[in-house]
């Protein structure tokens, strides 16, 4: 049988999210300092998430076998890696020098071969979770740059 599909569209725009905190709105869930609808950098439209020392996420429980994220992104400095056990969550970030650090559950892989071109500029993320191989890829501007082991 064909792997069911799943499709979430989120644009940060009105009237699913108001600019805010992002916690609580659209089923979205934050921890740590700040993230926030702002309207101050934006891809398009007058609504994009902002994260300063926050991570923000929103969950695919009971959704499809293969379920895809694409989303533009605007990193403006590095993040440390990330040390809080992330067990049963798929999780993307860039590290300080730019390099793209992906998690599968407690396990982080950082591909030191790949690194953002520059910081302030849009990027576009885009990830495939097989949840019923438990397998996934990540791509930054069209290239793969991470890919869970089988």
């Amino acid at each position: 049988a064909q792997p069911s599909l799943s499709l979430f569209a989120e644009t940060f725009e009105p009237p699913e999210v108001e600019h805010g905190p992002v916690a609580g709105q659209h089923g979205w869930t934050a921890t740590g300092d700040s993230a926030e609808v702002q309207g101050e950098v934006v891809y398009e439209g007058i609504g994009a998430l902002g994260l300063d020392g926050a991570n923000a996420s929103h969950s695919v429980t009971g959704a499809a076998d293969v379920v895809w994220i694409d989303l533009r992104g605007y990193p403006f400095a590095g993040l440390a890696e990330q040390n809080d056990n992330f067990d049963g969550m798929v999780f993307f970030t860039f590290g300080a020098d730019g390099n793209p650090i992906m998690s599968d559950g407690p396990v982080f892989f950082t591909n030191t071969a790949f690194a953002v071109c520059g910081w302030r500029k849009w990027i576009r993320c885009t990830a495939m979770l097989d949840f019923r191989s438990r397998e996934w890829d990540f791509y930054v501007d069209g290239v793969i740059v991470g890919e869970s082991s089988p």
